[in-house]
């Protein structure tokens, strides 16, 4: 594409709560951030939410899905130089896919959580089947999984601390300055400008739901068809919750309940 990126994605967010603005299409239902192909187009976007008052983060992405409607190619920008390339290209193509095989209308945080959980752990057994446990491959993809890991954490301790403060009592002049404190340290531990609350609430969307997937996959004795076919039965209670909400609640059930053999 001689481009960094296929789409540039936009999101936002209310700048005193955690509460995101959607956008709402025949297929997709309701969804919590848009994707532009042309950069431009994307800024000029941001910048008119941003003119509404809106916190907005802006990305480039490297691949997209069409749900399975159409056949999606492979993209240059998928390709990632160095021995974690290989594990990234897996996860990215397995992530993509699985939106393609499982997605549920009106329900981000539930499909990007899936998604990313599916994607990360098949890439490691992906490495592991192709070329080895300890190929130097596997370990650079580990590697760079473990700094994600780092990162989303930290953004994961700033969410909830600024959700405590946006849920208080005091006064929104209050919470700016507790808002803009956070930020700023978590800008200093990271090394990254621009962050803000749909920053944090994007990292939210794409990892709200690992720990209730990760125990859901552990009580199927690790066995991805038992795991898949737990999630198409719930497809019905999935799609008749309202829109956005929490992983660990539409999981819940799930957990309660013993995983089929």
């Amino acid at each position: 594409l001689e481009r960094p990126a296929v789409v540039w994605v936009v999101s936002a967010c209310d700048p005193l709560a955690f509460r995101s603005k959607v956008w709402s299409f025949p297929v997709t239902g309701s969804i919590t951030y848009l994707g532009w192909f042309r950069e431009g187009e994307a800024q000029t976007f941001a910048a008119e939410l941003r003119g509404e008052g809106w916190d907005v983060d802006l990305r480039g992405a490297s691949a997209y899905s069409t749900l399975g409607w159409f056949s999606d190619p492979v993209l240059s920008t998928m390709l990632v130089p160095g021995e974690a390339g290989l594990g990234e290209l897996a996860d990215v193509i397995l992530h993509e896919s699985l939106h393609a095989t499982y997605f549920i209308k009106s329900q981000s945080a539930l499909n990007e959580s899936l998604a990313s959980f599916v994607g990360n752990r098949l890439a490691g057994v992906y490495l592991d089947e192709a070329l080895g446990h300890d190929s130097p491959e596997k370990r650079a993809y580990v590697a760079l999984e473990q700094r994600a890991a780092t990162r989303g954490a930290e953004m994961r301790a700033a969410y909830e601390r600024l959700e405590a403060v946006y849920a208080s009592p005091v006064a929104p002049a209050v919470k700016l300055r507790e808002k803009a404190r956070v930020l700023s340290a978590l800008r200093d531990r990271s090394r990254e400008g621009g962050v803000n609350n749909a920053t944090l609430i994007q990292y939210e969307t794409y990892g709200a739901g690992e720990p209730e997937l990760a125990r859901l996959f552990s009580s199927c004795g690790g066995d991805w068809g038992r795991f898949f076919r737990v999630l198409e039965r719930a497809r019905p209670a999935f799609g008749a919750a309202p829109p956005h909400a929490e992983p660990a609640d539409l999981l819940a059930p799930l957990l309660r309940a013993a995983c089929p053999a």
